[in-house]
C-alpha cells in the first residue's frame, strides 16, 4: 500500500536562523560503549521486547487489526495524512508513482489536475485512509507511531527493543541486493523532553560522516505550522560501527545509532538523512517558473521521455529565444544533469540554485543566455526518487554505469539524454557537461573531471596543437592540453572558497570508471570539460565555514556560482584564465623529459605579455577533508566508486533481523560582461571568442 500524499513541508525557513547548524562533538570511545551495550542485551534476551511496530510491507498481526483506534491512534493517522503548514490554494499532492516502500511505481498520470494531485490529500489511490501500522493501546501508551509510505520514503521495519530505543531496518533499493544508505520516515505519538535512542543496524557502507559529525535532519510538524521552521540538525551520542549482523557474503553489517528528543507532546516529526527533494517539489518548482511571467520567457520545457514507470523526465531549455537567428545557430551548448542517484537530494538543491540563476534577471545571467544554449535534465531518475531508493533505477540498475551502452527500455533516461547531447554536438559547439551529486564520505564541494594522458611533447608539436580543437582551452585561448581540465574547478575554487574546495578535486581516470558520465562523454565526444559535481552530506572542512553543517542556501549558492564561473571561464578576455593556468603550472610542474627536446608548458596566446598576476596558495586542510593533491587518489567516491559489498536480497536478513517476534543583483566586472556580449557577438566562431 501507499499513501496518497506528499508531505508538505517547510523547504525554506520562513525564520531565518542567525546560528550556524555545527558539527557535533564526536566522542571517540561511543562506538565501543554501543558495542558492549549492544553485547549486553544479546547476553540478557528476556530483558528485550523485540517488538515489531512498523512495517511498511507486511500486514500487522491480527491482535493489531482488530485493536480500536484511540483518541491518540487517529490522531497520529490524521497527522500522517498532511504535514506543515497547508497550501492556502491547492491541496497537497499523492505520492506520484508510489510511495517509498511499494514493488511498483504507479505512473503520475491521472486527476484533472496537470500533476495528478487529489482533491483529498490524506487518501490511497482508491480513496482509503490508510491505518497506522501500530495501534496504540490508550492515552497512557509512548510507542512511537512509524510511518514511511510516502514518496521518498525509506523504513521497512522497526522494533522495539525498549522502552525509548529502537532498531530500525531500511529496505534496499528495489530489485537489487543492497544500498542501504537514505532514510526518510516520520515519527508520531512523541513526548517532549523525552530521549528516543534509534538504531539504523543495516547499513553497508565501512565508514560514514557520522563518524566526523554530522547529524540526521528532522522536521516537526508543530513548529512547521506555528513558527515556519523547516528541516534542522539535531541528535546527541551519534556514532557508525560495524555490529555483529553478519551478511550472506561474509561481511557484517553497520550501525547508525543516535539520541533524539523532540520539542512537543503529540507531535509528528520527519527524520532524513539529508534535505528531502522529491520528483512532486521538482513539479512544483518548475510549475511555478512556468507560472512567472518573466522567467517562463526564458526557457522551455519539454517531454525528454517517459521512465519505466511511466513518468515524465523533463528537459530544459535555456537560452536567450528572441535573439538573432543566425546568432541562436552560433551559440555554444552547456549541458547539465542531476540526481541519477536519487538519494543524493543535495544534487538537486544545488541544480534548482543553478536555475534560479539561469532563469533569472541578473546582467550575469543575461550575458550567458545571449551566448549559450543549455539543455538541463533535473532529474534523471524520477522512478528512484519516488521510491525512495539511494542508489539505482526501478531495474535494479546504477544508472551511472550505462552510459557507454544504454538500454532504450532498461535505461531511457540515459539513452534519451546521451542522444540528447550527440545531436546537441552536432549542431553547435558543447563546451561542458557537468553532473550534479552528493558525497556521503568527504566533505566540502569538490569536482572529479578525466586527465588526459599525454606524451611528452616537443617544441615542434606546439605549432600542431595550435589547430587542435580539444588543445585549446575554450574561452581563454590557452594552447596546449596539459591542465586544461582543471583550470574550471580551480576558478570555481576562487569564486567559492568558503564551501568549495580544490584540494578534493581528482582527474584521474580509473577502469572501472569507464562508463560514467563524465568519463563517457569525455572519451567519445571528445569532451575536456567533463566532470562531475559532488557535494558532501556533511559541511566544509575550509573557509569560514569549516565545521559546519551545508543548508540548503549553500548548496544553491554553489548551484548558482557554477554558472557565474563559466561566465568567467568563457571571457574573451584571457587575462583571468591564464592567471590561474599559471597557478596550475606552479602547483603541478611538468615532469622533466630527457627527449631530444625539453618540454614547454601551454603556450598563451596574447597580444602583448600578460601582467604578473598574484598566485593563490592552495590551503591543504586535514580535518576529515580527505585533501590532496587534485590528481591524487582520495578515499571512494559516491559517484566515482559503487559499493562492491551489496549482498543482501530484499527481505532475506529482514526476517533473519526480527526472527525471533516479529541571487539577482549584477556582479562585479560589468565591464567584462559587455566585452562578453560585444566580442563574443552572441556566439562568434573564432576561438576563445564569447
Amino acid at each position: 500500500p501507499v499513501l496518497g500524499h506528499h508531505p508538505v513541508l517547510c523547504q525554506e525557513e520562513a525564520v531565518p536562523r542567525e546560528e550556524p547548524q555545527y558539527l557535533c562533538f564526536s566522542n571517540n570511545h561511543l562506538a565501543a560503549e554501543m558495542m558492549s551495550h549492544d553485547a549486553e542485551r544479546m547476553a540478557h534476551p528476556l530483558d528485550v521486547k523485540n517488538r515489531v511496530v512498523y512495517d511498511s510491507l507486511d500486514a500487522p498481526p491480527p491482535c493489531q487489526q482488530s485493536a480500536p483506534p484511540s483518541t491518540s491512534a487517529a490522531s497520529a493517522a490524521a497527522a500522517a495524512a498532511a504535514v506543515g503548514p497547508p497550501a492556502p490554494s491547492r491541496p497537497a499532492p499523492p505520492a506520484p508513482g508510489g510511495g517509498g516502500n511499494s514493488e511498483a511505481s504507479i505512473p503520475l498520470n491521472g486527476g484533472a489536475d496537470p500533476l495528478g494531485f487529489n482533491a483529498n490529500p490524506g487518501t490511497y489511490q482508491d480513496g482509503m485512509l490508510p491505518p497506522p501500522y501500530y495501534q496504540l493501546e490508550g492515552e497512557d501508551d509512548t510507542t512511537l507511531v512509524f510511518e514511511s509510505r510516502f514518496e521518498s520514503g525509506n523504513l521497512r521495519r522497526a522494533i522495539q527493543v525498549y522502552d525509548n530505543e529502537y532498531d530500525l531496518i531500511l529496505r534496499p533499493d528495489i530489485n537489487t541486493r543492497g544500498h542501504t544508505q537514505w532514510f526518510y520516515f516520520s515519527v508520531s505519538n512523541t513526548r517532549v523532553k523525552q530521549s528516543y535512542k534509534l538504531n539504523i543496524i543495516n547499513m553497508v557502507k565501512s565508514d560514514s560522516l557520522y563518524q566526523w559529525g554530522m547529524q540526521p535532519l528532522i522536521c516537526s510538524e508543530k513548529d512547521a505550522i506555528a513558527r515556519g521552521t523547516g528541516w534542522v540538525r539535531v541528535g546527541s551520542n551519534i556514532s557508525y560501527y560495524q555490529n555483529n549482523i553478519k551478511r550472506k557474503n561474509g561481511h557484517y553489517y553497520y550501525t547508525f545509532t543516535c539520541t533524539l528528543t523532540f520539542p512537543h507532546d503529540n507531535d509528528t516529526v520527519y527524520v532524513a538523512y539529508c534535505y528531502p527533494y522529491t520528483y512532486t517539489d521538482l513539479q512544483r518548482y518548475l510549475r511555478k517558473l512556468e507560472e512567472d511571467p518573466k522567467r517562463r520567457q526564458r526557457f522551455r520545457r519539454r517531454v525528454l521521455c517517459q521512465t519505466l514507470a511511466g513518468n515524465n523526465c523533463d528537459l530544459l531549455t535555456i537560452t536567450s529565444f528572441g535573439g538573432d537567428p543566425e546568432s541562436l545557430r552560433h551559440r555554444r551548448g552547456v549541458v547539465i544533469t542531476g540526481r541519477v542517484h536519487p538519494g543524493e537530494s543535495n544534487a538537486s538543491w544545488m541544480m534548482r540554485g543553478a536555475l534560479d540563476f539561469l532563469t533569472g534577471p541578473s546582467l550575469d545571467a543575461k550575458i550567458l543566455r545571449d551566448n549559450f544554449v543549455f539543455k538541463v535534465v533535473p532529474m534523471l531518475n524520477p522512478d528512484g526518487v519516488i521510491n525512495g531508493n539511494y542508489r539505482c533505477s526501478l531495474a535494479g540498475v546504477d544508472l551511472n554505469r550505462v552510459w557507454n551502452d544504454p538500454s532504450k527500455k532498461l535505461h531511457p533516461t540515459i539513452f534519451h539524454t546521451k542522444a540528447m547531447i550527440k545531436r546537441l554536438m552536432e549542431d553547435r559547439e558543447v563546451v561542458m557537461f557537468c553532473d550534479f551529486h552528493g558525497h556521503s564520505r568527504k566533505k566540502n564541494v569538490f569536482m572529479y573531471g578525466c586527465e588526459k594522458k599525454v606524451k611528452q611533447r616537443s617544441v615542434f608539436d606546439d605549432n600542431r596543437n595550435k589547430n587542435d580543437s580539444q588543445a585549446n582551452m575554450i574561452g581563454s585561448t590557452v594552447v596546449g592540453n596539459r591542465l586544461l581540465e582543471r583550470v574550471f574547478p580551480c576558478a570555481l575554487w576562487h569564486s567559492s572558497p568558503d564551501i568549495f574546495a580544490f584540494s578534493d578535486c581528482n582527474f584521474k581516470v580509473q577502469k572501472a570508471k569507464e562508463t560514467t558520465a563524465r568519463v563517457v562523454l569525455w572519451r567519445e565526444f571528445n569532451l575536456v570539460n567533463s566532470f562531475t559535481l559532488e557535494a558532501s552530506f556533511a559541511g566544509p572542512s575550509v573557509g569560514r565555514e569549516a565545521g559546519t553543517h551545508f543548508t540548503t542556501l549553500h548548496l544553491q549558492q554553489i548551484g548558482a556560482s557554477f554558472c557565474d564561473t563559466l561566465l568567467d571561464y568563457c571571457d574573451p578576455d584571457p587575462t583571468r584564465m591564464q592567471g590561474v593556468l599559471r597557478e596550475l603550472e606552479m602547483l603541478f610542474p611538468p615532469k622533466q623529459h630527457h627527449g631530444l627536446d625539453s618540454y614547454r608548458p601551454p603556450v598563451l596566446i596574447t597580444q602583448e605579455p600578460p601582467a604578473p598576476t598574484t598566485t593563490a596558495t592552495v590551503h591543504h586542510n586535514n580535518n576529515h577533508s580527505n585533501g590532496r593533491d587534485s590528481g591524487g587518489a582520495g578515499p571512494p567516491s559516491d559517484e566515482e566508486e559503487e559499493d562492491s559489498d551489496e549482498g543482501v536480497v530484499e527481505g532475506e536478513d529482514v526476517e533473519m533481523l526480527s526472527d525471533s517476534d516479529d541571487s539577482d543583483s549584477d556582479s562585479d566586472g560589468g565591464g567584462r560582461k559587455r566585452r562578453l556580449k560585444k566580442k563574443g557577438g552572441g556566439g562568434s566562431k573564432k576561438k576563445g571568442g564569447g
